[in-house]
């Protein structure tokens, strides 16, 4: 398995997209309809998988866990390479972009009423202070552009 971090996006340095097609890769798929990571690239090359993540760290670590580790999983046997999810009780309120996953940040504790989830901080993809806080990743389903507090949504604790 090959990862790389950085150069996958659409500026005039993301080249490793451009370089991996030239070397003759088998690119399965170039963009993802979740946030953070949406840039995320995979191809096969002779057997071979290759993952290219976002250079963002908040992204990089959110696609490493959605995408990466459960195929490093798969390689090594394990029947089941997904993560369980939990449910959990949004405390506030999340608006997002319909039409995409968003994975959301989230610190996951017990209340007398079931698990609770609080954002971790700022969402922004470039503050990393947010997924040190964060024991869960909320995941908020593409067809809705806003989650209440008080709603039901899938964590995947980490």
């Amino acid at each position: 398995m090959l990862i790389t971090s950085a150069g996958v996006s659409m500026g005039d340095r993301d080249l490793v997209c451009d370089m991996l097609n030239e070397s003759g890769v088998e690119q399965i798929f170039w963009k993802v309809d979740i946030k953070p990571g949406r840039p995320t690239a995979f191809a096969v090359n002779n057997g071979k998988l290759i993952f290219s993540l976002p250079g963002n760290p908040v992204s990089t670590m959110v696609t490493f866990e959605e995408f990466v580790r459960p195929a490093l999983l798969k390689m090594q046997g394990h029947l089941n390479p997904i993560k369980d999810t939990v449910k959990a009780t949004l405390t506030e309120a999340a608006k997002k972009k319909e039409g995409r996953v968003q994975f959301l940040r989230v610190f996951v504790s017990n209340s007398e009423n079931g698990l609770i989830a609080t954002s971790s901080g700022d969402q922004n993809t470039g503050i990393l202070s947010t997924m040190i806080r964060a024991n869960g990743i909320a995941i908020l389903p593409a067809n809705r552009d806003r989650i209440e507090a008080g709603e039901t949504v899938d964590i995947q604790m980490i």
